[in-house]
C-alpha cells in the first residue's frame, strides 16, 4: 500500500539518518585515531552484540521447544545474514557502521557538502554493480553499502546543525523522493538499478523523501529538551530504540502461538496496535533499562 510505503516501510532509512546525526554529534572534533580507539569500538560493539547474543539465543530456544532446532550451520547462517526474526540484519548493519562510520565522517569533516555527493555517488556506484552483477539478496541485504546516503546526510545536520536548509531545497527533494517512490502504484514503473525487492522501495532515492521529514521534525523539537515531559519521554523511547527492536522479534514470533491459545489480538481491531506498541516499547525500556545498570555494575567491580 502507497501509506505503508511513504510510512513504516522507511524505518531503516530514518534510523541510517539518525544513526548519523547522533554519531556526528558525538565525534564531534576527535581525530580518526580516537574514533578507532580501542576502548571506543568495544563500548560500541558490546552495546550491539549483548542484546543481539540474547535475543539470538532466546530465539534458539524458542525453536529447539517447537521441535525445529537449528544445526551449527544454520545458526552460523542466521547470524551472518541476519535471518533469526524482522530486522534481525539490523545487527549485521550496526557492526559494519560502527568500522565505517569514522571514515565517513572524516570524508565529511574534509569536503563539507561535497563529502555527501562524493558518499552518494558511492553508494550509487554499489546499487549499479549490485544490480549488474546480480549480487545475492541475502548478502544485498546486510552490506550498509546501500545506506551510505542516508548516513552522510544525518551526519552532515549533526555535524553543521547551525546550518539552515532551504525550504525549496528540502521540497524538492521531499517531492522527487515520494514520486520514485510511488512510481510503481501509479505508473506500475518497475525499477531499472534499484531492482531488489523490497528493498529498492528504501534505496538512496527514497531517502530524499525521509531526509526533509527527520530534518523538520528534529528543527522544529529542537527546544523540547530532556526537560520537558515531552523530551523526557523522546529520549527514554530513542534511547531504548535498538532494545524495543529486539524485543519485537520475539513478540512477533510468539504472537501466532499467544493468539491461538491465549486471546486472539488480531480480533481486536485496531486496539491491536496499541497493545502490540505498548507491550513492545515498555518491554524494551525496561531490557535497555536492566542491560545498562548491569553494564554500570560490572564497570564499577572493574
Amino acid at each position: 500500500m502507497p501509506l505503508f510505503t511513504l510510512t513504516i516501510d522507511k524505518a531503516v532509512p530514518i534510523f541510517m539518518i539518525l544513526s548519523g546525526y547522533v554519531y556526528s554529534i558525538s565525534a564531534k572534533n576527535k581525530s580518526l585515531k580516537e574514533l578507532y580507539s580501542f576502548p571506543i569500538m568495544k563500548k560500541k560493539f558490546i552495546r550491539f552484540t549483548v542484546p543481539m547474543a540474547i535475543t539470538f539465543m532466546l530465539y534458539l530456544s524458542l525453536m529447539w521447544i517447537g521441535g525445529k532446532p537449528l544445526t551449527l550451520f544454520g545458526v552460523f547462517k542466521a547470524v551472518a545474514i541476519g535471518d533469526y526474526g524482522m530486522g534481525a540484519y539490523y545487527y549485521n548493519l550496526m557492526i559494519e557502521f560502527i568500522f565505517l562510520a569514522p571514515i565517513l565522517h572524516r570524508i565529511l569533516k574534509r569536503f563539507d557538502t561535497n563529502g555527501v555527493i562524493l558518499i552518494g555517488m558511492l553508494n550509487f556506484i554499489y546499487e549499479v554493480l549490485s544490480s549488474a552483477y546480480g549480487l545475492h539478496v541475502a548478502l544485498y541485504r546486510v552490506i550498509i553499502l546501500r545506506y551510505l546516503f542516508a548516513i552522510s546526510l544525518g551526519m552532515y545536520i549533526g555535524k553543521y546543525r547551525e546550518r539552515k536548509i532551504s525550504p525549496v531545497v528540502l521540497v524538492t527533494m521531499m517531492v522527487a523522493g515520494a514520486i520514485y517512490i510511488l512510481l510503481p502504484y501509479v505508473w506500475e514503473y518497475s525499477y531499472r538499478i534499484f531492482t531488489y525487492d523490497p528493498w529498492g522501495r528504501t534505496s538512496m532515492v527514497s531517502v530524499l523523501y525521509a531526509f526533509p521529514i527527520i530534518y523538520i521534525f528534529l528543527d522544529g523539537c529542537k527546544d523540547y529538551t530532556s526537560k520537558t515531559i515531552f523530551g523526557k519521554t523522546v529520549e527514554r523511547i530513542g534511547r531504548a530504540s535498538y532494545h524495543i527492536m529486539y524485543v519485537q522479534m520475539i513478540y512477533y514470533f510468539v504472537r501466532p502461538t499467544f493468539d491461538k491459545v491465549v486471546v486472539n489480538l488480531s480480533a481486536l481491531g485496531y486496539f491491536e496496535l496499541i497493545v502490540n506498541i505498548s507491550v513492545t516499547v515498555l518491554s524494551g525500556i525496561v531490557f535497555e533499562m536492566v542491560l545498562s545498570r548491569v553494564a554500570i555494575s560490572l564497570t564499577k567491580k572493574n
